[in-house]
């Protein structure tokens, strides 16, 4: 399953120092392990997005609850998901 992950922040954006590098190293953990498949800051600038790849909805939640932005409160996160039934020819197979 794909989740798209949006975090908002609760704080001013000048705020999250002293959370950033944990949350980058989260970002880097997640990458390495194939379940972050893609993040970066949202175009408004109140949050960023994460693509991830988890096998449900549980596997998700133990995931985000590593992202020290979630554990201390400076952001929340609203999860959509999808199957993806059409994709690019170079969609890699693990990822259905």
């Amino acid at each position: 399953m794909i989740f798209i992950v949006k975090l908002t922040y609760t704080v001013p954006k000048e705020s999250l120092g002293a959370h950033l590098e944990s949350h980058k190293q989260w970002l880097f953990e997640g990458i390495a392990s194939g379940k972050i498949l893609a993040a970066g800051p949202a175009e408004d600038g109140k949050g960023g997005i994460v693509i991830a790849h988890c096998a449900d909805r549980d596997a998700l939640a133990e995931l985000l609850a590593g992202d020290a932005f979630l554990v201390v409160g400076v952001a929340t996160a609203s999860v959509d998901a999808f199957d993806p039934q059409l994709h690019a020819q170079l969609w890699p197979v693990h990822w259905r």
